[in-house]
């Protein structure tokens, strides 16, 4: 998926070995890539202490089979999530 950047509008397809993670505080941290070009910054996602443990559950549900309970938990993080990235990019 290329994207093109709102600032300098260099094209690039962003990598794996491009997210960063920084610390905000209160056990919550945010994943973000930069343009390789002007550097500007692209944040992917929040994260906090809660969504951390709702995807390691997701993934020991997955593992057993159990689709049900994986989708209430996915349910359950996307909530969180949205609450989250809500709070900290309203900030």
């Amino acid at each position: 998926m290329k994207i093109v950047c709102k600032k300098c509008n260099g094209e690039f397809e962003p990598e794996n070995d491009m997210l960063e993670e920084s610390y905000l505080g209160a056990m919550i941290t945010e994943t973000y890539f930069n343009c390789p070009y002007c550097n500007k910054k692209y944040l992917v996602c929040i994260n906090s202490k809660i969504t951390r443990k709702l995807i390691k559950q997701i993934k020991v549900y997955t593992a057993i089979g159990d689709i049900e309970k994986v989708n209430k938990i996915r349910k359950d993080l996307k909530i969180e999530m949205d609450r989250l990235n809500g709070k900290v990019l309203n900030n």
